[in-house]
């Protein structure tokens, strides 16, 4: 079940709120706040997006470009023993911890995509074929990181 709306390549939250007997979300990935309401999923979807297309039109009126820049760098906390095993296994693969994280970090948002894909067609009762058969059939020691990028798209790297 999605917890998010989807329009125009943009994430949308979905909340409840119980005192005030609404649903509200806001749009996500974007350097303003930007929130709507509805009464029902319906409604709240249709509010999405009519205020997507409201934001939109008036950072192109203003000239403002509508995405949030990622820059690429965060902190992360995951216990001092995984800090631990992670710098001994990136040791042992001659990398820094950087990289050995960022490919951990690729390696599971590949996998999550190529999943959603595969339950997508599933769903669709479309069985896998042509490139989608081609995409699973490979291998993880097949695919190197130039194949793994060239299937990935920018939507997919937020």
């Amino acid at each position: 079940m999605s917890k998010t709306f989807t329009y125009k390549g943009y994430k949308g939250s979905i909340d409840c709120s119980i005192e005030d007997a609404c649903l509200y979300g806001k749009i996500l990935f974007i350097d303003d706040v930007v929130s709507y309401e509805g009464n029902t999923v319906s409604e709240l979807k249709k509010a999405f997006e009519d205020s997507l297309d409201d934001y939109l039109a008036t950072c192109e009126e203003v000239g403002k470009e509508p995405d949030k820049s990622f820059t690429g760098s965060f902190n992360v906390r995951i216990g001092a023993q995984a800090h631990k095993d992670a710098a001994l296994v990136s040791l042992e693969e001659n990398k820094t911890l950087n990289e050995f994280i960022k490919e951990a970090v690729e390696e599971k948002v590949f996998r999550s995509n190529a999943i959603n894909i595969n339950i997508t067609d599933l769903i669709n009762g479309q069985y896998l074929s042509g490139e989608i058969e081609k995409e699973f059939s490979t291998s993880d020691e097949e695919m190197d990181k130039s194949q793994w990028q060239q299937q990935t798209s920018p939507q997919t790297q937020h």
